[in-house]
C-alpha cells in the first residue's frame, strides 16, 4: 500500500551522507508494494542502522508496518517493532498500523482514542485519522468513524489507494446508520475514479452501493449500477470473477424482490447459490431463497 508518507522530493532533500540508505529505501518501499514483507522488513531495518534522524525514524516506522502486514511474524514482534520507533507520533502510528493489520480494533480505540493526531506531521497525519477511524466504524462508533475518516478523506492529498479506502469506510459508516442518502455520495466519488475499476477497492462499496439505494426505493440507479459492474466483472483478471458474480446475482435477487418480481428473484438467488465460492455469500442466498418459498 502507498502510504504517501516520504515523497520523493523530501527524499533527495536530505544529506549527501544519506544517498545509499535512500536508494535502499526506495527500494524497501517497492518490495512492501510488492507485498515482499520479508525482505521489505530486511531492507529497512538496514537502512535504520546506517541512516539517522528522519530517515532512520521512518525506516523504523516503514520495518513496523511491514513486519505487522507479513501473517507469518507474530503479532507481539511487529509491536515490539513498532514501539521500537524513536519518535513518538511515528511510534503511534506504526502501532496503530500493526493492529490494524491484525485487526485488533477494539485496541485502537482503547490505546489511541485520546491520541492528537491532528499534531502528528500532515505526510501520515491522514492515515491515523483513516485508522482510528475504521476501528472506531468495527466498534460501531460510527459519529466519530465519520468525523476521523472525513480528516482522512480531506487531507489525503495525491494517495489516491488511501483516498478510495476512505471513501469506502464512510460509505460503510453512513449504511451502518441507516444515512444512504450520504453512503451514496461516498460511491459516488469512488465511481469517478475510473482507473480503479477492476479493482476490489472499486467493486465492493460501488456493489454494496445497491443496498443503499433498495430503501430509497431507486431501483433503475440500482439496476444501472448492476449493469455497469457486470461489464467491470467480466473485464477483471485482478479478482474472483465467481465470487463478484455471486454477490452480483444476491443484488439482483434483492432488487427483484423489493420490485415485487418474486421468480425473477428466485431465479437470482438460486444462481448465486449455485457458486462454489466464500460460504458466506452462498448460505447468504440460500437463506434469501428459502425465506421466499
Amino acid at each position: 500500500m502507498k502510504t504517501g508518507i516520504l515523497a520523493a522530493a523530501a527524499l533527495l532533500a536530505l544529506p549527501l551522507f544519506a544517498q545509499d540508505p535512500v536508494k535502499d529505501f526506495v527500494q524497501g518501499q517497492k518490495l512492501l508494494e510488492r507485498r515482499k514483507y520479508q525482505a521489505a522488513a530486511e531492507t529497512f531495518d538496514k537502512v535504520a542502522g546506517a541512516a539517522k534522524g528522519t530517515l532512520k525514524n521512518k525506516a523504523l516506522l516503514q520495518k513496523a508496518i511491514a513486519m505487522g502486514r507479513n501473517r507469518k511474524v507474530k503479532k507481539e514482534d511487529a509491536l515490539a517493532a513498532a514501539a521500537a520507533v524513536p519518535d513518538a507520533k511515528l511510534k503511534a502510528y506504526a502501532t496503530m498500523s500493526v493492529l490494524a493489520n491484525r485487526e485488533q480494533w477494539k485496541r485502537i480505540v482503547a490505546d489511541f482514542g485520546a491520541e492528537k493526531i491532528q499534531d502528528w506531521d500532515e505526510d501520515y497525519a491522514y492515515m491515523g485519522w483513516k485508522l482510528r477511524g475504521q476501528a472506531y466504524c468495527y466498534c460501531r462508533q460510527y459519529d466519530k468513524a465519520i468525523a476521523d475518516l472525513q480528516l482522512a478523506e480531506k487531507n489525503a492529498g495525491s494517495d489516491r489507494w488511501t483516498l478510495i479506502e476512505t471513501e469506502g469506510a464512510l460509505f460503510n459508516a453512513c449504511c451502518q446508520k441507516k444515512d444512504y442518502e450520504n453512503a451514496l455520495k461516498y460511491t459516488d466519488r469512488i465511481r469517478a475514479m475510473k482507473d480503479y475499476k477492476g479493482s476490489y477497492l472499486y467493486l465492493d462499496p460501488v456493489l454494496s452501493s445497491v443496498d443503499a439505494y433498495i430503501p430509497l426505493k431507486k431501483y433503475e440507479e440500482a439496476r444501472k449500477t448492476l449493469a455497469e459492474l457486470d461489464s467491470i466483472t467480466n473485464l477483471s483478471k485482478r479478482n474472483n470473477k465467481d465470487l463478484y458474480s455471486c454477490r452480483y446475482y444476491i443484488s439482483l435477487g434483492k432488487v427483484c424482490q423489493a420490485e415485487g418480481k418474486t421468480e425473477e428473484a428466485k431465479a437470482a438467488f438460486t444462481r448465486a447459490a449455485g457458486y462454489n465460492v466464500q460460504r458466506s455469500f452462498v448460505e447468504q442466498a440460500k437463506q434469501l431463497l428459502s425465506r421466499m418459498k
